[in-house]
């Protein structure tokens, strides 16, 4: 049994990086690959799936450790006749496990896979915890409840809670996105402020493909609040 664990010990830390962050925090822990299949629409393809956490202690003590984001590797992002596709996508359970029809997060997710698998390379970062543009699923239900209530939009709900219009950060996701895939990319999003902080973080960003949902008539008052107060691109049918 010792050699057994002796054994396992050795291969989480060979599958193990640390990742040096530009500033002076510790520095972010990444394994993988892990083999992950995913259904397609023409059959199974095959995908790597790599996890981050910022580092605390070392590999065996999970405790030490901060909330994680999953980063999905779709083809071989080493291949030099096609850039590859890139979605940074913000954790969002009341849309992408619940399927909500108040945002397009869901939606988003789901077209950002398919379109990376017909791309054939790319990257989705999945950034498990900034909830509600950062205000955590706590506050966010407070939020919703008080766009119900008070006729609030969802910038000023969180105001009103004393959080920020906008609180996340991709900073994370860029130094594992640099370690994966150290080239150009195509970014898949609707906002401004991503292709911003990644080029800041010295992620080269060769073109930008937008990213919509269809508007529905629970959502088009959230797409609304995108376009005209965060500067999203607009879908045509909102102003």
């Amino acid at each position: 049994m010792g050699n057994i664990n002796q054994n396992i010990t050795e291969y989480l830390e060979r599958r193990t990086r640390l990742l040096a962050r530009p500033d002076a925090t510790p520095p972010l822990q990444l394994f993988g690959p892990v083999m992950l299949p995913l259904a397609a629409p023409k059959g199974t393809i095959q995908t790597q799936w790599y996890v981050w956490q910022s580092s605390l202690g070392d590999v065996g003590n999970p405790v030490s450790m901060s909330p994680c984001g999953p980063a999905l590797v779709i083809g071989d992002l080493h291949r030099k006749n096609s850039l590859p596709l890139v979605r940074m996508h913000i954790v969002c359970v009341t849309g992408d496990v619940f399927h909500s029809e108040r945002c397009d997060c869901g939606v988003q997710l789901n077209r950002a896979i398919r379109q990376t698998v017909q791309h054939g390379i790319g990257v989705l970062l999945y950034l498990g915890d900034q909830e509600g543009r950062g205000i955590g699923l706590y506050h966010k239900a407070m939020a919703y409840a008080l766009q119900q209530e008070f006729g609030l939009d969802s910038l000023d709900a969180n105001l009103a809670l004393r959080q920020p219009a906008d609180a996340r950060s991709y900073r994370d996701a860029a130094v594992v996105l640099r370690f994966l895939c150290d080239r150009p990319i195509i970014l898949l999003t609707n906002n401004p402020l991503k292709p911003e902080s990644l080029e800041a973080e010295g992620i080269s960003i060769r073109s930008v493909r937008p990213l919509w949902a269809s508007i529905t008539p629970h959502n088009r008052a959230y797409l609304n609040t995108k376009v005209q107060r965060f500067g999203h691109t607009p879908e045509e049918g909102i102003m």
